[in-house]
């Protein structure tokens, strides 16, 4: 980290290094992690687009659902299985919606 000073004051901020190695790191998880996408905590719409024809808004740029924020895992189990089944079955519902369950589900779990 380092520290910056602006005619605005100051701000922390990661190194090129660290960035770049962010990016190693996180690429490296995506190439080892054979499991099915429907399985992680974190679901990628773009991987699950190419297997299962999930549809969803290029221009947008948030690809992930992140479940890690349901603490109870049998409720995440349950909460992943529904919309799984709602996205594959594609009958009015889509990957902004799910976006959307997510939002509110950890506040309530």
């Amino acid at each position: 980290m380092t520290t910056t000073k602006s005619p605005y004051g100051q701000y922390t901020h990661k190194t090129k290094i660290a960035n770049f190695l962010r990016v190693i790191l996180s690429t490296l998880v995506e190439l080892v992690d054979i499991r099915e996408e429907w399985e992680k905590d974190r679901w990628d719409v773009r991987l699950l687009s190419k297997s299962y024809g999930i549809h969803f808004n290029h221009s947008d740029t948030h690809y992930y659902i992140d479940f890690s924020g349901i603490k109870n895992i049998k409720i995440r189990i349950e909460v992943k299985e529904y919309l799984k089944q709602r996205l594959i079955s594609k009958q009015n519902f889509s990957w902004g919606q799910a976006r959307n369950y997510i939002t509110v589900l950890p506040n309530c779990c």
